[in-house]
């Protein structure tokens, strides 16, 4: 749990960015189906572009998918006993490096299909009939106006990560069961493996569809050119939601942390007066 605990604080850094990127910093309002939109965060207010900490909230999010794999890798090279991929630990480090780089590398590559402002707005507006009357009012900016490259690489980069989860959760099964049959592994310990299995896969799975939702609301829309921009609103909201549910998901279901969180707010000597007290009310008769 030592080393377990720093790879979920990992998680938690990269969240934290994300959310405070795209709900503090930058506030996207984006005009799909076009890659076009305006800030409403206070970055606006600095005169910074609204391109470079768009992309930098998409780095963001790209480790916040690699250290979803770090944690399941970690979990994996901890119990690891399987000959055939033993040789793996001096792997491990060079291949989540590699990972981090190649969010950085991919996502950078976006800022060279960022056109000339000015006649690439145009164009765009072009695309989308009946805009409110307020984005007029705006600055706008347009970061591509082509999407197959981008789709192709974020769809390659997500199916990637994939695939890497799911043979890592299934090693991970497959070698707690061998472990079990063999007798090399406690019931206890099973029990204590499958409880934290169980939490690793809801921590990283339930507050992601906050993210997966949206992102293929996105795909669908710029693939099909189809503009509601109520529901791109919605996708935006549903997305910086992501924090806080990953937070409140962690705390509930690691009791160290839930537990940590609780001192915080009553201390040592709260809880001990709170444990007192419903252990005198339920000795004392009444």
């Amino acid at each position: 749990m030592k080393k377990l605990k720093w790879f979920l604080i990992n998680l938690q850094i990269w969240i934290a960015c994300f959310d405070y990127t795209i709900t503090f910093f930058v506030i996207p309002v984006l005009l799909l189906p076009t890659f076009m939109g305006f800030p409403l965060g206070i970055l606006k207010y600095v005169n910074v572009n609204f391109v470079l900490p768009s992309l930098l909230g998409l780095i963001f999010l790209g480790y916040v998918l690699v250290s979803i794999v770090a944690i399941f890798e970690n979990q994996f090279h901890t119990i690891l006993t399987i000959s055939r991929v033993t040789n793996w630990t001096k792997w491990r480090r060079p291949c989540l490096i590699f990972h981090y780089v190649l969010v950085f590398l991919g996502v950078s590559s976006f800022i060279f299909f960022v056109p000339e402002q000015e006649g690439a707005v145009q164009r765009a507006l072009q695309r989308i009939p009946c805009l409110p009357s307020y984005v007029f009012d705006r600055t706008l900016y347009v970061f591509a106006e082509q999407s197959a490259y981008h789709i192709t690489l974020f769809s390659i980069f997500n199916i990637l990560v994939s695939v890497e989860v799911f043979i890592l959760m299934k090693l991970l099964v497959q070698n707690v069961r061998e472990q079990m049959k063999d007798r090399r592994m406690s019931t206890k310990t099973y029990k204590l493996q499958k409880k934290l299995f169980i939490a690793l896969a809801i921590q990283s799975f339930l507050p992601l569809t906050l993210i997966v939702i949206p992102c293929i609301y996105t795909l669908i829309m710029v693939i099909f050119e189809y503009y509601n921009q109520a529901y791109s609103s919605v996708a935006l909201i549903m997305g910086s939601l992501h924090g806080i549910i990953s937070t409140l998901v962690m705390l509930f279901i690691h009791h160290p942390y839930r537990e940590a969180m609780r001192m915080s707010f009553f201390g040592k000597n709260g809880l001990g007066i709170r444990r007192n007290t419903v252990l005198i009310s339920s000795v004392v008769p009444t």
